[in-house]
This record gives structure tokens, sequence and C-alpha cells, in this order.
């Protein structure tokens, strides 16, 4: 097993594509199910949030030159 990576999970889920996730609503509820949704995202990228505190450490095996956020 070989050490690929580590990063706050913030930083794991931006580069992941979290914020395709995101929704445009126009509705005025901020309790509506897509406002909420969006809601909980940021609040999982947010630098001030709790994500910031949590690491993902990221590893391969038996992959040869393989990076798992390419394009």
């Amino acid at each position: 097993m070989v050490f690929y990576s580590k990063l706050r999970q913030d930083e794991f889920l931006l580069k992941a594509g979290i914020l395709k996730e995101l929704e445009n609503h126009y509705d005025p509820n901020p309790f509506s199910e897509v406002a909420k949704r969006n809601r909980a995202i940021r609040s999982l990228i947010m630098p001030s949030g709790i994500s910031s505190f949590f690491h993902l450490l990221i590893q391969q095996k038996g992959i040869v030159d393989f990076n798992p956020f390419d394009e």
C-alpha cells in the first residue's frame, strides 16, 4: 500500500466536485429540501466548519500512476 495524499475533508470535497451538487432555487422557504441541502453542502466546505478538523488519507494499492483527481 502506498501513501498518496492527506487532505482536510473540506479540500477533498472541493476537489471531488461537491459544488456541482449545489442547486439553484428560487423558493423563499428556507426550509425547503433544496435550501436545506445547499446549506448542508456549504457547511461542509466553509473554512470555519467542522470539515477543517477532519482529514482524509488517500492510499493506493497495485495501481501505477493513479491520480484520483484527474480531470
